[in-house]
């Protein structure tokens, strides 16, 4: 029987398919056929097909073939036609989606809205936007105006007149896919890029040959390029292959390197055959360095100090100069490359070929970065984050600037918080502070806008495991290590080394506090408890406290206070209860306060109910379940919910017969014991008294301590505590779990405590059937919708990572807007919800009004402190 299933995400992943599979780059196709309405040809298009079907199979959730059929054949095939040259699909597929609109392309404001930007939703992860917006543009005179579309209506434009705040960018991925393909283009003819660093299997294959064909890709662009400029500007009448025949040794004979004509004609025919997939991938250094000398030197030699300047050094800018007001070089010689194919261009097979397996190489690597649909968890998302800083190259001395330029499109930027990862070492802590300071100082807002306040906030990252000596792995909370014999005591030891540099750049330089503004902890968040975050959370406060107090004295006019906190909690759980536990610890043992953040939370908005009747059985680790019945039971005996007597009896008994499974029968205690014990993890001066993380066994008498430093250090109880138990949901539990919720939103509510709602992060890592399902909506009810019991919690929107989720800020606003009218919500409370959303944004940012001032920022520079 088939189970809910998104329809649009399908559509969108078989309308892709032509221009980003790797089956459509082996079939080499330039046109979608078939012999009549209903069979295919028999040749590469039912090649295709056949591998379509075998990707969404899985995706489809028990729908049958012949409905999939149905589905690509309308998605390929308007009515009465068999063939269709890709440029048709192309166009068409982008006239389905977008308008001009004046200086922009938009989406379009004809038809159901919501429904149609819920499926452009799942068609801009599938493809680059640049190429949608040029082939819609390449269907008039106009040159595309830029790479994104705008899909902000009027009146959410006017909200979004007022400040918004960034508070939740990993700044690494904040970074436009065009922008990054712009650079690639110029680091490619370097040695800068190091894919062999990037995670998951990359497109052909492996690293080698990944960069094989994108240095391939990019020779034949520069081809492609040559080809339409020279029937641009000197009214060429000829074919492509005509072209190559006649003029591809003068550029052979052209190419300033030292390995002669001869080798360079054979190096661009190489590259040729490559992308049209006749040939294997040659010597890389080789083909670095023809490409190299094709592309000529950079227009502006060293590192770049500005993102027009990584722009200008794309090859294709001596051609195709960008200003603003125009789309980037790729997108304005992609619109150029459709108009030639639907015009003169119609019989030309060898350009139409050269140029769609281009794109597909370029689609494939938007593929590469973008979270695809359905791999869900923060596993799946962190494998795709990895793969972005190998490919960034020459961007990352200038990602600062790259996410204030992208989230400042579309509305007002008012702040924004970058977080990154700090390094061990003070005078890299403060040199990162600075270089924030630096990009922001130089920042120029779009016309009759603000200057955005800046802050850094600076991440501690959690990790599964480490690496031996011997290569092996093993989990950083395994015990048995050598040096520290304890749970996590590499992983914490690394991190202390962190929060150490952390206080001593705000020892030596307390000005630092202008920009360094919070302390965060992400990534896998099942992969670290939350007791070793306490001590490094309380030591880079204590730091951030002395500092302001200094730089009250110093500075009073900024107004510094010390460093506040946000956690990523509650995304990634097995189980409910573990989800709203690990949001309710950093509050339970202090590392949040008043007017501190959470990422994430959407346990916080999940339906009890709903997530029962979908988890019934999850296997789970006994030492983590019995963590979340001590919880439970933590709150029945501080009276924070209530406890109906079977349900409490029967979390008391699994508690005591888990403990003892863990610990093993021969050990004392009862359940105040282990509830003690837990505290005692928790505590900063508990884990300090036994040397954490160079753990010292004490000679204890009380049971608690002796659980504590049991689990901290026993290795039989470690292996104990991960064997899998199976357990089921019942209604007594989503009692609790909704008596629970409503209570922790009362926490929130109390401390000022600003959820961080990542709309289309949470749609993939949650992997929603669509968005008007967030858990935002229950935790900030809308007017007209049903609410659950409890208080409102307060709501912020972000954008969490740009590229990873081919998104930006003010297009986040825009899906939760459609969102919302796709749930029939009127448009005016909507926009309210969206209003008071992005005011809790703006009133819960950690950054300084006086970080938006280019003097104050100047008095990080050490040149301008001398003075």
């Amino acid at each position: 029987m088939p189970r809910p299933v998104c329809h649009p995400r399908l559509e969108a992943a078989a309308a892709a398919s032509p221009f980003a599979s790797p089956a459509a780059f082996a079939l080499r196709l330039t046109a979608l056929t078939r012999d009549a309405v209903g069979v295919l040809d028999g040749g590469p298009t039912a090649a295709l097909a056949a591998a379509l079907e075998d990707f969404l199979r899985t995706r489809a959730a028990g729908m049958s073939l012949d409905v999939l059929r149905q589905l690509r054949d309308a998605a390929w095939f308007p009515p009465g036609r068999l063939r269709v040259p890709l440029h048709d699909h192309l166009r068409a597929l982008a006239g389905r989606y977008l308008v001009h609109a004046g200086r922009r392309v938009a989406l379009r404001p004809d038809g159901d809205p919501a429904e149609r930007a819920a499926a452009w939703r799942w068609v801009s992860l599938a493809l680059p936007t640049d190429l949608l917006v040029a082939a819609l543009c390449s269907t008039s005179s106009l040159e595309p105006p830029d790479d994104a579309a705008l899909l902000v209506t009027p009146r959410l434009a006017e909200l979004l007149r007022k400040p918004c705040a960034e508070t939740h960018l990993h700044v690494g991925a904040g970074i436009p896919f065009g922008l990054l393909w712009a650079a690639l283009m110029r680091d490619l003819s370097t040695s800068r890029l190091r894919l062999r660093a990037a995670t998951g299997a990359p497109p052909f294959g492996d690293a080698d040959a990944f960069t094989g064909h994108l240095l391939a890709g990019a020779t034949v662009r520069l081809l492609l390029a040559s080809f339409l400029r020279r029937r641009e500007h000197a009214g060429a009448a000829e074919t492509f292959d005509a072209f190559l025949r006649a003029r591809l040794r003068h550029i052979a004979d052209a190419v300033p390197w030292g390995f002669g004509a001869h080798e360079a004609h054979r190096g661009l025919l190489h590259a040729l055959r490559l992308v049209e997939r006749r040939a294997a991938p040659p010597p890389l250094e080789l083909a670095r360095r023809l490409y190299q000398a094709l592309s000529g030197p950079p227009h502006a030699r060293g590192q770049p100090s500005s993102t027009g300047e990584v722009i200008a050094n794309d090859p294709l800018s001596t051609w195709l100069p960008w200003s603003p007001g125009l789309a980037l070089p790729e997108t304005r010689l992609i619109c150029r490359a459709l108009r030639y194919l639907a015009d003169e261009g119609g019989g030309d097979g060898a350009f139409a070929l050269a140029f769609w397996q281009y794109q597909r190489i370029r689609c494939m690597t938007h593929g590469f970065l973008v979270e695809e649909p359905g791999t869900a968890g923060l596993d799946w998302f962190t494998r795709h984050y990895g793969r972005i800083s190998p490919l960034r190259g020459t961007l990352t001395v200038l990602t600062y600037s790259s996410a204030l330029e992208l989230q400042s499109r579309d509305l007002s930027l008012g702040a924004l918080e970058a977080r990154t990862s700090p390094e061990p070492a003070w005078t890299k802590v403060r040199d990162e502070v600075r270089e924030l300071a630096r990009q922001a100082c130089r920042f120029r807002p779009p016309p009759r806008r603000p200057r955005p306040e800046v802050g850094l906030v600076l991440h501690l990252i959690k990790e599964h495991e480490r690496t031996l000596p011997t290569g092996q792995k093993r989990l950083h909370a395994d015990p048995d290590h050598l040096a520290f014999g304890c749970r996590f005591g590499a992983w914490f030891h690394e991190r202390q080394r962190q929060a150490v540099a952390i206080e001593t750049a705000l020892q030596r330089h307390p000005e630092l506090l202008l920009v360094l503004r919070g302390i965060d902890v992400a990534n896998v968040e099942l992969a670290v408890p939350t007791w070793p975050l306490v001590p490094l959370f309380r030591r880079v406060r204590e730091a951030s406290r002395r500092a302001s107090a200094r730089l009250g004295r110093a500075r009073p006019r900024w107004e510094a206070g010390p460093m506040r906190a946000t956690v990523h909690a509650g995304e990634d759980f097995r189980r409910l209860v573990e989800g709203l536990r690990r949001v309710h610890e950093p509050i339970e043992f202090g590392m949040l306060e008043m007017g501190d953040r959470l990422g994430h939370a959407v346990a916080l908005g999940e339906d009890p109910e709903r997530w029962a009747a979908a988890a019934r059985t999850v296997a789970q680790p006994a030492e983590e379940r019995l963590d979340d019945l001590l919880w439970e039971l933590e709150r029945y005996r501080r009276r924070e919910i209530g406890a109906e007597t079977g349900r409490l009896e029967h979390v008391r008994g699994e508690a005591v017969a888990l403990a003892r499974q863990i610990y093993d029968g021969d050990e004392r205690f009862d359940l105040d014991d282990l509830l003690a014990a837990r505290a005692l993890r928790h505590s900063a001066a508990a884990l300090a008294r036994v040397g954490y993380p160079f753990f010292r066994e004490r000679p204890v008498r009380r049971a608690p301590e002796r659980l504590f430093q049991r689990y901290l250090s026993d290795a039989e109880v470690f292996a104990r505590g991960q064997r899998p138990v199976h357990v089921e949901a019942d209604a007594t539990e989503a009692a609790m779990l909704r008596a629970a919720q409503r209570w922790l939103r009362g926490v929130l509510g109390a401390r000022e405590i600003t959820v961080e709602c990542n709309p289309s992060s949470n749609l993939l890592i949650a992997d929603y059937l669509a968005l008007d399902e967030h858990a935002a909506f229950r935790l900030q009810p809308v007017a007209g919708m049903a609410a659950p019991e409890g208080p409102p919690v307060l709501v912020s929107v972000n954008t969490d990572n740009p590229v990873t989720f081919a998104s930006s800020l003010a297009d986040e606003f825009a899906h939760v807007y459609f969102a919302l009218l796709g749930r029939d919500v009127p448009a005016d409370a909507a926009l309210a919800w969206l209003d008071k959303a992005r005011e809790n944004g703006h009133l819960s940012r950690f950054t300084l009004r006086a970080s938006a001032e280019p003097r104050a920022l100047l008095d990080l520079s050490p040149r301008r402190r001398r003075r």
